[in-house]
């Protein structure tokens, strides 16, 4: 209540986390603010901080209940949410203590996992999503044994290299633009043949670039050695492809990424793939939501409305007459995202 009548009648820009008022204010504002503020928690009878650690002078970098907030980019630049280092180096010791012990109980799982999922809410992309999926197997109550195998002792590893790499999202002017991007695959004829294209739409709503291409006699070939109608994986790849082609333009932005195969906008939402390779390209892709620090989400357009599904089958008229730039696709790099980590060995 205190904070709906600071921000509806005080006009204050205020948060209200938890029991944390933290404030935003102009440098040749603060003496009114801070006196609105307290005038406020004096007459609604509330009790607060008037000295001490929970009562910071004012700055443009400030803690609230673990976290930092960095605003000393403003106005021209980003500004920044993210953990304490303190806060940071006490889960990375809980995570290499679990590697050494080689063990963990079910109910320090399940306390680990919570950390781990307010860590991930305030650092770029969604690279632990996979981990976290599979860390989770060690919180279930009809474990009988505390002992980690190798491969859960790597998730861990891989959990505390996250927590080292992290960095926070950044806030400002470019979140606030919207980029539409479309993707299809194609897989077609009695020995199958592969096909991807891409459309991406600006905030200004204008269609400004485009890719269409066959898919490489080489990937094909991998695709093919997998599964025998690799559509799943030909839906995803050109979404790998519109991130090293277009991150440039869409980073720090928000970005729906439409599709129209269900199977591969629900693995994207997790994180996953549906099948040994795609499980792979999935990966690649949440490493290019971290790099491009944008915030992306994945939706279900009916084929019938998809206008990525000429350019996948090299149909550019339409792209042409809007005025939109083709863009060559990197099959080199293509193929590096789909090959599994073992192959070859």
């Amino acid at each position: 209540m205190g904070w709906v009548f600071g921000v509806g009648i005080a006009g204050i820009a205020w948060s209200a986390y938890f029991d944390d008022y933290s404030t935003i204010t102009r440098p040749e504002l603060e003496a009114s603010t801070r006196w609105a503020l307290t005038t406020l928690f004096e007459l609604t009878g509330l009790l607060y901080a008037k000295e001490g650690p929970k009562a910071p002078p004012c700055n443009a970098v400030f803690k609230i209940l673990g976290l930092v907030v960095d605003l000393q980019g403003i106005p021209s630049k980003p500004f920044f949410v993210t953990h304490t280092a303190e806060r940071r180096a006490e889960l990375k010791q809980c995570l290499e203590e679990i590697t050494n012990k080689g063990e963990i109980l079910s109910k320090e799982a399940e306390r680990i996992r919570g950390r781990m999922l307010f860590f991930e809410c305030f650092v770029c992309g969604r690279v632990a999503n996979l981990d976290l999926k599979l860390f989770r197997n060690l919180c279930r109550a009809g474990r009988t044994t505390s002992a980690l195998t190798i491969g859960e002792i790597e998730i861990v590893r891989r959990l505390c290299r996250r927590v080292d790499t992290g960095t926070a999202i950044p806030l400002g002017i470019r979140n606030l633009e919207t980029w539409l991007i479309f993707t299809d695959g194609a897989c077609e004829g009695e020995r199958p043949c592969g096909g991807v294209g891409g459309i991406l739409v600006s905030p200004s709503h204008r269609v400004v670039h485009h890719f269409g291409a066959r898919v490489t006699d080489n990937l094909m070939s991998l695709l093919l050695s997998f599964s025998s109608h690799p559509i799943h994986e030909l839906e995803m790849i050109p979404v790998f492809i519109s991130f090293y082609l277009w991150q440039h333009l869409f980073k720090g932005g928000q970005v729906v990424h439409s599709i129209d195969d269900e199977s591969v906008r629900l693995a994207l939402l997790r994180g996953s793939g549906e099948t040994e390779i795609a499980h792979v390209v999935a990966a690649n892709i949440m490493d290019a939501e971290f790099t491009a620090g944008s915030k992306f989400w994945y939706a279900r357009v009916a084929s019938e409305s998809h206008i990525a599904d000429a350019p996948s089958r090299l149909g550019f008229k339409l792209l042409e007459t809007l005025g939109s730039t083709c863009f060559t696709v990197n099959w080199e790099l293509a193929l590096a995202s789909c090959t599994p980590l073992n192959a070859g060995k």
